[in-house]
Order: structure tokens, then sequence, then C-alpha cells
């Protein structure tokens, strides 16, 4: 009789042969995950990799951040988790000059724009600086302060026209450093023939300047960054351009 019985051993791997078992082979639920031997934690928001070990899902977009007010030092933190960055942004936009007399003031020019993607952490610090609407536009930074390390992106603002004096060229625009995209703004136009255009932002689908024709007064551009035209003959004081903008799309 003991010829007849089978001595039960563990059975390892390499003691089944390659593809002799298959799922048919398995009743349903009969594996479950504590029987795995995977590394890592299983939960609601990981996953069973290829190397048997869990891990969190693959990142994505997270967060859209808008910023028309500058931060204090160091004001601005990704989010927790988050480890990727888009930046973009534009200068303010440069105002017109006025007329008091019978010339025609030209128009402000405008501001730059940039765009910049950046690996960082939720630890780092960054500071934001907005550039203001004014005669000049200001100008447009973010700054690393802690953590991430990289050259400061900066968005100059548009010039202010020339007051009383149509013929001469309107405010330049403004120019970008530091992004993997920079964009310089559109100078404003003189007001020959009373007749002018403010400078687009460096992007125009973010500013667009404004324009006047025949002698009217000034409008202010559509949008950020955008220059103001110049004012016809005798309108008076100049308007102030378009302020500027920053935008952060934070990714997991």
């Amino acid at each position: 009789l003991e010829d007849h019985i089978l001595a039960l051993t563990k059975i390892e791997a390499s003691n089944i042969a390659a593809d002799a078992v298959e799922a048919s082979n398995i009743a349903d639920d009969a594996i479950g995950i504590a029987q795995l031997g995977a590394t890592g934690v299983a939960s609601a928001t990981t996953f069973l990799r290829g190397d048997n070990s869990w891990a969190a899902a693959g990142g994505g977009f997270a967060a859209y951040k808008r910023f028309d007010t500058s931060t204090s030092a160091g004001g601005y933190s990704p989010d927790t988790g988050v480890t990727h960055i888009i930046v973009e942004m534009v200068g303010g936009g440069g105002g017109s000059s006025g007329s008091s007399g019978s010339d025609s003031g030209s128009a402000g020019g405008g501001a730059a724009y940039a765009l910049k993607q950046l690996t960082v952490t939720d630890t780092d610090t960054m500071t934001i600086t907005i550039g203001a609407a004014g005669g000049a536009g200001g100008t447009t930074s973010f700054e690393s302060v802690t953590g991430a390390s990289f050259t400061t992106i900066s968005c100059t603002g548009g010039g202010s026209g020339a007051t009383n004096n149509e013929s001469v060229a309107g405010g330049g625009g403004g120019s970008a450093t530091g992004g993997d995209v920079n964009l310089n703004g559109q100078p404003g136009t003189n007001n020959s023939g009373q007749t002018s255009k403010g400078g687009d932002a460096g992007n125009p689908g973010w500013g667009s300047g404004g324009w006047n024709y025949t002698g009217t007064t000034s409008k202010t551009g559509w949008g950020y960054g955008s220059g103001s035209c110049g004012m016809g003959s005798g309108q008076g004081g100049g308007v102030a351009g378009r302020p500027g903008l920053l935008t952060i799309w934070e990714f997991k």
C-alpha cells in the first residue's frame, strides 16, 4: 500500500511546464489579492503593474490657476502631488499719448508673451509679478525662490506713445526672456492721418491693440497686454494699456 501513497510536496513555478495552466483551469475568485505576493499597497487608487507591483495611476491635468495680481515673495507653490507646470504670461500694455493741440498722439506698444514648461515639486516656492497697465506697461515675471532652479521668465510691457507728435512711431513692443516660447509685443503705430492702432500682445490671442480713425478719442485694446491707440487732435490725455496676466497649468 505504501507504494501507492503519494508524497505531497510544495509545487513551485519550476515544477509547472510553460503554458500548462490556462485561465480555464482556475476557478473564478480562487486567487485573492493576498495570494499575489505583489509589492506596494493595493487600494482604490493603485493598479497592478506587469512587474507585480502596485502603483498609482499615471498623472494628468490637475488644476488651472490664473493670476492678475502679484503674489508676495514666494507666494506660489504647486498643489500637493504636482510634478509639472506650464506657465504662460504677458506683460502690461503700453498707453496711448495725449493730444492738446493740432497734432495727434501715437499709440502704445503691446507687451511680450512667454510660455515655459517646468518640472517641480509641491514644496517649491515662486514669486509672481504682474505687469500693471499704464503709460509704459509693467513687467510680468515668474521667479524661483526655493526648490526648482530655472532662469526667471520675464515679459516686459509695451512702451508709451508720443504726445502731440503724430508722425513719430508709437511705443515699442515688449520683449520676452526665459521661456521655451518667447514672443515680443507689436509696436504701436503713429497717428498719421489721425488713424492709429495700439500694439498687439506677443500672442495676439491674449490681447489685441485698440485703434481709432479720423481723430476720435483713444481706445484701450482687448484682452491682456495690448496697447491703446493714440488720441485724435485736441482730444486730451492718453489712455492706459491693458494689464498683464499669468496662468499656470498644473499636472500630476
